[in-house]
Parts: C-alpha cells; sequence; structure tokens
C-alpha cells in the first residue's frame, strides 16, 4: 500500500511538472488572433524562476532607456530587467519587500533594491585607512588645499563606491548562476 502512494504521489508531481511546461508554452506563445493584420498583443520575452517579464514591459523599458539618451542595446535593457527581477525576488526572499507584494511602483522597487543592496552587499564594505592613505597619496592633486584627516570621507566614499560597483557585478553573476533564467527574445531584438 505505501508503494502504491509512493507511485501514485510521483505520478501527480510528474503530472504537476507537465502542467507546468505546457502552461509556459501556451503563456510564451504571441498572443494574436491570427487575422492579417492583427496586432501583437503579449508574449513573454523571458522567465526569471518563477515570473515572467513580458514583452510590453520590455518595451517599456527600452523605449525610456531611448528617451534617456543612455544608448541600450535591447539586450542590455532585457538584462537589467532579469537582474531588477532577481533582486526583487532576493529581496522578497530576505522580507525586504512583503513577500505577497508584486504590485510595486517604480519608485518603491528602486527603493527596495537600494535597501536590498545597502542591507546586503554595502554593509559588509569596510574601506582600511591604510587604503585611504593610498589613495590620497597617488591622487594628491586632487586634494590641494586639503590635508588626508580632511579629505578622508570624500575618498572613503570613492573606495566604497568602486568596491560597491565590483561586489554587485560579482553578487549578479552569483545570482543568476543559482536562479532558472530562460531568454525568449529573438535574435534580432538583443
Amino acid at each position: 500500500m505505501a508503494k502504491l502512494k509512493k507511485i501514485d504521489s510521483l505520478w501527480q508531481a510528474a503530472l504537476r511538472g507537465t502542467m507546468a511546461l505546457v502552461l509556459i508554452g501556451i503563456f510564451s506563445a504571441p498572443v494574436h488572433s491570427g487575422v492579417p493584420g492583427e496586432k501583437l498583443l503579449e508574449r513573454i520575452v523571458a522567465i526569471v524562476n518563477n515570473e515572467v517579464i513580458l514583452l510590453s514591459e520590455f518595451q517599456e523599458q527600452l523605449h525610456a532607456a531611448a528617451q534617456s539618451g543612455s544608448g541600450a542595446a535591447p539586450g542590455q535593457v532585457l538584462d537589467e530587467l532579469v537582474n531588477r527581477m532577481l533582486i526583487l525576488q532576493e529581496g522578497r526572499r530576505f522580507r525586504i519587500i512583503d513577500p505577497g507584494r508584486y504590485d510595486l511602483s517604480e519608485e518603491e522597487m528602486k527603493a527596495a533594491i537600494e535597501e536590498y543592496i545597502d542591507r546586503r552587499i554595502k554593509a559588509f564594505i569596510h574601506i582600511p585607512f591604510r587604503d585611504i592613505e593610498q589613495y590620497y597619496r597617488m591622487n594628491r592633486d586632487q586634494f590641494p588645499e586639503r590635508d588626508l584627516y580632511e579629505a578622508r570621507d570624500g575618498i572613503e566614499e570613492i573606495l566604497i563606491s568602486r568596491e560597491l560597483e565590483a561586489r554587485i557585478s560579482i553578487h549578479m553573476k552569483d545570482l543568476r548562476n543559482r536562479a532558472y533564467v530562460r531568454i525568449q527574445l529573438e535574435d534580432d531584438r538583443r
């Protein structure tokens, strides 16, 4: 009897997995009526763990990047969306964001990402005084009227900023390595 229950639970798990794949396939297909001249309504351009990035979200960010003059390529914009989604998922995991909340405004997203970075990455950065001294000696011309102790806070900010950028890059690579990310955007758009 126990063997039958185990087979039944394995069968149900396999069925759930198959259904999930079928649903992903259905929802990643372009949604339109097939009538010539009809406009594409929506489709999935990326799957990040258990969440999706829709074509409309991607196009909105692509448009915003073009308006800002950043010159970001579509692939870069999509990578930024994936990275943002990964950080927000981690923010939910660490309770920085309410785990059940997915309808964040742009400002709330930025604040949540900033808080996540401050708590999970920046809080662990320490710049030794000898590094501040070394930077001061090597860049003395940037501080003509100030001694080391007057310039210390500004130098520390510069060094923290550099270290933070490096650690964020490493952190994002780690998050991507641990995540399921599937890009479903044609190569001509990337």
